[in-house]
């Protein structure tokens, strides 16, 4: 098992992970690190062999290298048209064009979808299928439940922060 958590760290979080490899606000990257934590999870839910993980690593990698890229690529088309949106003398056909390109992306991802889809009823088989789409829903879910409860534990960390650790930095006096 150990040896899969670290041929997927290398793959979806990249060396940097494994390494302590900071991200600009001092931490490791978040999202490496939650996509580790989310294969690991898989690997046990869906009772992945060796021989298995080396065909599915790759091509979920590769999967979610995509996915993001798309989020991106919309993320930016639809501030784009937020902007063009907040200037009132913009002419429709402008408008109907920026529409028309995040159209173009959301199908683009779900075409990704479909071919990940088809991609796992060859890699996978019924069972794992099935646990894969509980595992999904389950990890979402799991994952705003952690969110909800991480908004009032930092709050309170911010809280001490301002006193001064410990309710007054005076005890060191």
């Amino acid at each position: 098992m150990f040896r899969y958590l670290i041929f997927f760290a290398f793959v979806f979080a990249g060396p940097g992970v494994l390494q302590g490899q900071q991200g600009a606000s001092g931490g490791a990257v978040p999202l490496e690190r939650l996509e580790l934590v989310r294969m690991w999870r898989l690997v046990e839910e869906l009772r992945i062999g060796e021989e298995q993980a080396a065909r599915l690593f790759p091509f979920w990698s590769e999967h979610r290298r995509q996915s993001r890229g798309i989020q991106r690529e919309r993320k930016q088309a639809a501030n784009e048209l937020k902007h063009l949106l907040d200037q009132n003398d913009i002419p429709d056909e402008v408008l109907m064009e920026k529409m028309g390109k995040i159209r173009a992306i959301d199908k683009k991802k779900e075409d990704l979808e479909l071919i990940f889809r088809e991609k796992m009823v060859v890699l996978l088989s019924v069972r794992q299928r099935a646990r894969l789409l509980l595992f999904q829903e389950r990890f979402r879910k799991d994952l705003q439940d952690f969110l909800k409860e991480a908004g009032p534990r930092r709050q309170r960390r911010e809280e001490a922060r301002e006193r001064g650790f410990w309710g007054g930095a005076d005890i060191w006096k």
